[in-house]
């Protein structure tokens, strides 16, 4: 492809309709508001990520978007759905500020699964930890008050932020900007209508 550097940087994620997006983002500014130092993620960033495959020669991509192309074909349509609050690695050391997203026919971790294993096959390394499919809303940037965050997120445990349908994956460039959020670029979309 031309005019892309010589490595991107890819993941591959479910797109969120841009209803559900503007909810998320007020509810990140309002349960993250004076609780510390977070970058919270733009409204048009929001995204349940599947993999990450991170730097990828752009000689590859033709070859990597058979792969994904294939692999979406095998994904099963259903609906998930965005609720509660949460932070990895937890609420007292939070590192990134999360929504929850409830996947009770296992879409995700499916799509997750054979993603995983198609792309180690791709040279992409391979996942081990347990799939958690969610929405980043912030990246602790500095101090942050824990107890306040976690009592929010108490409080929000149970809040319902929409649902999403999942037809299909996309697969994103991201790129860093001086000075403002990552550019995401879709590079494909893929499921089992092509």
């Amino acid at each position: 492809m031309t005019g892309l550097p010589e490595y991107v940087r890819l993941f591959t994620a479910v797109e969120i309709d841009p209803a559900s997006r503007r909810v998320l983002r007020r509810e990140a500014q309002r349960l993250l508001a004076g609780a510390g130092r977070m970058t919270l993620v733009a409204e048009e960033n929001l995204h349940v990520t599947l993999k990450f495959l991170g730097d990828v020669h752009r000689g590859d991509l033709a070859a990597l978007d058979e792969v994904l192309a294939e692999a979406g074909t095998r994904l099963a349509p259903g609906t998930v759905e965005i609720r509660g609050i949460g932070a990895f690695p937890d609420l007292a050391r939070p590192r990134v500020i999360w929504a929850g997203v409830g996947d009770p026919e296992g879409i995700l971790s499916r799509v997750h699964a054979r993603l995983n294993e198609t792309l180690a096959r791709f040279g992409v390394k391979r996942e081990r930890k347990r799939y958690v499919p969610h929405v980043t809303l912030a990246r602790v940037r500095g101090p942050v008050d824990a107890g306040l965050l976690r009592d929010r997120a108490a409080g929000a445990a149970e809040e319902w932020y929409g649902e999403q349908d999942v037809e299909r994956y996309t697969l994103y460039m991201s790129e860093l900007v001086r000075g403002g959020p990552p550019r995401y670029t879709v590079m494909g979309r893929y499921g089992p209508g092509g």
